[in-house]
């Protein structure tokens, strides 16, 4: 996890929340759980190396250094129904 991303997850009580860790995707569940109640709409800035790994894959629309991941279900559905506030053609898949 970067510095960036390390010290927002640190404000928001997800400390060591990484997606592409082999603990979180191990087990996921927990982290998700947690994310609900602490920090809904979670910002992830990928390290040098997950930046390259996403130059290199043909399903990503386009590159990027940085996502946000949604986890409440409401908050879901929103996003997903409002394609103008949120637009998907800027970033991975």
């Amino acid at each position: 996890m970067t510095g960036t991303a390390a010290a927002a997850a640190t404000r928001t009580g997800l400390d060591g929340y990484d997606p592409y860790s082999p603990a979180v995707q191990t087990d996921p569940y927990p982290w998700m759980a947690r994310a609900r109640e602490r920090c809904p709409v979670h910002r992830h800035v990928l390290s040098p190396d997950q930046a390259r790994a996403t130059e290199d894959n043909h399903f990503v629309a386009e590159p990027t250094t940085e996502f946000y991941s949604v986890f409440r279900y409401g908050d879901v559905v929103d996003v997903l129904q409002d394609h103008e506030a949120f637009p998907n053609g800027q970033g991975p898949g």
